[in-house]
């Protein structure tokens, strides 16, 4: 057993020997193999670094050729990222090298906008010379206009003096052709000399056709005082003819005529019983032709032959007693001597006068050749005749009163008279009627003569065109200079924008050719791409160059490790033929008996083997996935900057974001934009979808070069704009400018506000203010103000009552010829018609009890009504939107929207509207008076009687008649207004009025000039007056 545990023991070290060699073996070829990665991984990275170098100085090479061409040569060669060697380079800090990168790509950008600022000189001085070049053009087209000006006003001078000969000639012949408006030779010397002269400058008037003018005056005054002499003897023939017409008819009907005087009342018979005395009596056989003649005329000229004879012989009064106006013959005592003597009474029965009565006043008038001094009335045949104290005398050459026969002889003499006196008119009509025609010839020659003298026309349009050419030579000298002086801005402007470009391209180090430009542009370009690779190229060099140094470490760590497993590959192999050899002569010095105890250890040891062989694999693979994780890690620790790089990028970007939003640019550009809390930080999710939203609302908007230019300049006008507006006000703008631009805030109550936040705080001030008074407030106030507004509605509406009593008052002092009166009335409207509800009612208490004397009831009437309007109006300015409480109240208690006017007219014995059945010209008179009559009474309230009492009518009197018309300046007459009128065919020369000044204006087609003369009426005639306003004394 001990020699098996020997052998066991000698086997177990053998094998145990030779697995450490197996191990360490195997340990060595694995350590082999790693220091060949290893060294493959450094010849990588090798490459890589190398690659990456190559890569950045290629890159370096172009980005210095770009940056030299761009310009921007000495701000690249002192960048790191350009200049530091690989190890510099490598050791810079990520944030060192960012900053490099970064400060090349602020340079490229300034460079950007220094060429921007270059081409805006370069656009600018092309438009400086675009517009130099089009003013010189068209100063080049002004001098043509302005040649072509000259050369048509020198034609139209010459056309001028052409047509002034031609006009001289005219009159000269015209003249010498005169007959009816014949003129002085002197004269039409003097005006043909004075014609030569006014044809060259048409200052006046032409003197000859003032002259002619003149010469048809005096003739038009002659034709008129020949055809006024012969109106008025044609209408004095006419009435003439009429009045012996009639009384030819009343004479052949038997009519006598009687003598009534002018002071006897002509109704103060009509309704009478009885006749006059010449109708009740007759003459007696005995009296002589020359004694009936001489009682006639004695009775007539003492009034006694036409005086009233009533049935009883007694004196008639009127109603009241009041004594008619009329001359009555009482029964007095008897005389002896009488008219009783003379004449006997011979009254037609009709008359109904008692002849005793006739008898009776006979017998009371004394009839004697000498006076009779007791008796009250005295008649003596011979015509002398005596009346109490007052004693006259008459003669006639026959009777032709008293008595029939008398009466018939005197008709037939009157007939004949008035015969032979229509005969004489005829003939003196026809007379009127061939100097009438005669007349009207000379005037239809005179006429043609005026109208055949020679006109104007022809010169004045060639001082037209003259004038028009001189001011067409003005205006294009005018312009010519203007353009002068436009070109010579453009050129002061073209030169100051080449001088601009060539100082800023100067100053900039850029050239001011635009190919020159484009191709530092160009360059620009590329070195901003070869940036970007540069950087890239950089980056890959920081990250190859670790890596190179990190596997030369492992590469130097593996052939350590390779050194030291040989080592213990070769003690393991001497121990294991050592342990061999010592199993070896064990074994065949114990023999075969050990044998199956070694079959079974071998077993035993081969299990042992497959565990360490699993035990090996694991732990290889332990070392691939410790090598695999530091990979990751450093890839890892790589993307992490990274992330945190862009990370800080866009927390930087979301922080100016907000900065930006914060000045308030953003909302004033986009009122409609909902933007996050401004006080707390941004996080990415509101900033990215408000900037989303930003570039979507502003997507329309153009962002050229052009585009900046224009809003910087209108920025610019608007602010200047805007800070007059405010100093105006007191108040002032402050502009910041800042990274964001221009940021403006109006100082309002100390403080600085944004213009949009101000303007809506002002909406919201203005609302606030508006709405101030809330409806209970309402309710207070116009329950406070009812007593108040109904004392002076009160006042007011009986004022206008008293003015309506004013007005018809006037109305009814002066009717119209036909007497016609009108009046005035002041009518609530219906409900339907808009009138409040109460209206009626309400009224009558304030027209009717003053304020002091309502009862609670009166105040309740009133109050309702005027509650209801300011309620209803209230409701209409709800539903309208708008209005003040001031419009709403001012509206509801307008009582002159309560009530109307209406005009009346008093006809038939009634007042009746003024639209009834009425003539055109009732309706213009009842439009008209009731003017008047309200103008009267308006003035009549003023303080001063001197004042003037002044009216306006424009195209007066439209559809009235001259009658009418006659009659309504009598009644402004009878107002005592003063009145200016304008008519196209109305004078006012009516003799109602006392006084009219008159101002007439004439004008003739086709001259630019209205002629103006004035005139005066005095109630008689219309005479011309001189006109004081005159620039030019008449020639």
């Amino acid at each position: 057993m001990k020699d098996a545990a020997s052998l066991d023991r000698a086997a177990s070290e053998a094998a145990r020997r030779r697995e450490a060699f197996q191990s360490a073996s195997a340990a060595t070829g694995e350590v082999v193999r790693r220091l060949a990665r290893a060294r493959e991984d450094v010849v990588r990275a090798e490459q890589r670094a190398e690659h990456g170098q190559r890569r950045l100085e290629d890159r370096r090479r172009e980005a210095a050729a770009d940056a030299a061409a761009a310009g921007l040569a000495a701000v690249h060669d002192g960048n790191a990222v350009a200049a530091f060697d690989i190890i510099a380079l490598v050791a810079l800090a990520q944030g060192e090298f960012d900053e490099a990168g970064a400060a090349l790509a602020t340079a490229a950008r300034a460079r950007r906008e220094d060429i921007a600022l270059l081409r805006r000189r370069r656009v600018e001085m092309e438009r400086a010379e675009r517009e130099h070049a089009e003013y010189r053009r068209i100063r080049d087209e002004r001098q043509s206009d302005a040649d072509a000006a000259e050369e048509r006003r020198a034609q139209a001078d010459a056309d001028v003096e052409a047509q002034g000969a031609n006009l001289v000639g005219a009159w000269e012949r015209h003249c010498a052709d005169l007959v009816h408006l014949a003129i002085e030779p002197d004269d039409g010397l003097q005006a043909l000399d004075a014609l030569a002269a006014w044809v060259t400058v048409m200052d006046r008037d032409n003197p000859a056709r003032r002259l002619l003018q003149a010469a048809q005056q005096r003739a038009a005054d002659r034709f008129a005082e020949r055809a006024a002499a012969l109106d008025v003897r044609r209408r004095t023939l006419e009435v003439e003819a009429d009045a012996l017409e009639d009384e030819r008819r009343r004479l052949k009907a038997g009519t006598d005529p009687p003598p009534p005087p002018y002071t006897r009342d002509p109704d103060a018979r009509s309704v009478r019983a009885g006749a006059p005395l010449w109708q009740l009596v007759d003459f007696r056989e005995r009296a002589t032709e020359a004694q009936r003649a001489g009682l006639e005329a004695a009775l007539e000229a003492s009034g006694l032959l036409d005086a009233w004879v009533s049935p009883e012989g007694r004196v008639e009064t009127g109603d009241g007693g009041r004594l008619l106006h009329d001359t009555q013959l009482v029964t007095r005592p008897r005389h002896p001597s009488s008219l009783a003597d003379w004449l006997v009474p011979a009254g037609p029965p009709e008359s109904g006068v008692p002849a005793d009565i006739v008898a009776g006043i006979l017998s009371g008038i004394a009839c004697t050749d000498d006076d009779v001094i007791e008796a009250e009335a005295w008649v003596a045949p011979d015509g002398r005749f005596r009346l109490g104290t007052l004693a006259g005398a008459w003669t006639k050459p026959a009777a032709i009163h008293v008595g029939h026969m008398a009466r018939a002889a005197a008709r037939a003499r009157r007939l004949a008279g008035i015969a032979a006196r229509l005969t004489e008119i005829a003939g003196e009509h026809a007379a009127l009627q061939a100097l009438a025609a005669e007349l009207a010839a000379d005037r239809a020659r005179a006429d043609d003569e005026w109208r055949r003298s020679p006109t104007e026309d022809a010169l004045r349009t060639a001082h037209l065109a003259a004038a028009a050419a001189a001011r067409e030579v003005h205006l294009a000298r005018v312009r010519l200079a203007e353009s002068e002086d436009r070109r010579g801005a453009a050129e002061q402007a073209l030169k100051a924008a080449r001088e601009r470009l060539a100082t800023d391209a100067a100053d900039m180090r850029l050239p001011d050719s635009a190919e020159a430009l484009m191709d530092v542009e160009a360059a620009l370009d590329r070195y901003r791409d070869t940036l970007g690779q540069l950087a890239q190229a950089g980056h890959e060099v920081r990250l190859a160059a670790p890596e190179l140094q990190r596997s030369r470490l492992r590469e130097d760590e593996a052939r350590a490790d390779l050194e030291m497993n040989e080592e213990r590959l070769g003690i393991a192999r001497t121990e294991s033929e050592e342990a061999s050899a010592r199993f070896e002569t064990l074994r065949n010095a114990i023999g075969a008996k050990v044998d199956d105890l070694m079959r079974q250890m071998a077993k035993a040891t081969e299990a042992a083997k497959t565990s360490e062989s699993a035990l090996d694999d694991a732990r290889t693979a332990q070392n691939t996935a410790r090598e695999a994780r530091a990979v990751a890690g450093e890839q890892a620790r790589s993307a992490t900057e990274a992330l945190q790089q862009k990370s800080e990028a866009r927390g930087l970007a979301v922080v100016r974001w907000q900065q930006f939003a914060g000045t308030g640019l953003l909302a004033a550009a986009i009122p409609d934009l909902d933007l996050p809390d401004i006080g707390v930080p941004w996080t990415i999710d509101p900033a990215l979808t408000l900037s989303r939203r930003a570039k979507q609302a502003l997507s329309d908007l153009k962002d050229d070069d052009d585009a900046w230019s224009r809003v910087q300049k209108q920025l610019n006008e608007e602010f200047a704009d805007l800070q007059r507006a405010l100093g105006a006000l007191g108040h002032q703008a402050v502009a910041d400018v800042g990274d964001w631009g221009l940021v403006v805030h109006i100082v309002y109550q100390n403080r600085p506000e944004r213009p949009d936040r101000l303007s809506a705080r002002l909406a919201d001030e203005i609302a606030q203010r508006g709405e101030l008074l809330t409806a209970k407030e309402r309710e207070v106030l116009e329950n406070h103000l009812q007593a108040e507004i109904a004392t002076g509605i009160q006042r007011l509406m009986q004022s206008a009552e008293a003015q309506r009593d004013a007005i018809n008052g006037e109305l009814y002092k002066r009717p119209t010829s036909t007497g016609v009166r009108f009046r005035l009335i002041w009518q609530t409207l219906d409900e339907e018609d808009g009138a409040p509800i109460g209206l009626d009612a309400a009224r009558k208490r304030l027209l009717n009890t003053s304020a002091d004397l309502w009862s609670a009831e009166d105040r309740a009437v009133v109050g309702a009504m005027l509650q209801r309007c300011i309620v209803a109006e209230r409701e209409r300015a709800d539903s309208v939107g708008g209005g003040s409480l001031l419009d709403q109240l001012s509206a509801a208690l307008d009582y002159r929207r309560w009530h109307r006017f209406r005009i009346e007219r008093w006809q038939d014995g009634q007042w009746r509207k003024l639209s009834g059945p009425a003539s055109s010209g009732e309706r213009a008179l009842g439009l008209t008076v009731p003017l008047f009559a309200a103008v009267s009474s308006f003035y009549g309230q003023g303080a001063s009687a001197q004042a003037p009492r002044l009216i306006l009518l424009d195209e007066a009197f439209a559809g009235i008649d001259d009658a009418a018309r006659a009659h309504c300046m009598g009644l402004i007459h009878e107002f005592d207004l003063d009145f200016v009128l304008t008519s196209e065919r109305e004078w006012a020369c009516y003799a109602e009025l006392p006084g009219v000044a008159i101002c007439q204006l004439q004008r003739r087609e086709g001259i630019d000039a209205v002629f103006v003369s004035r005139w005066t009426w005095d109630g008689r005639a219309r005479s011309r007056e001189a006109d004081p306003d005159r620039r030019f004394a008449p020639a």
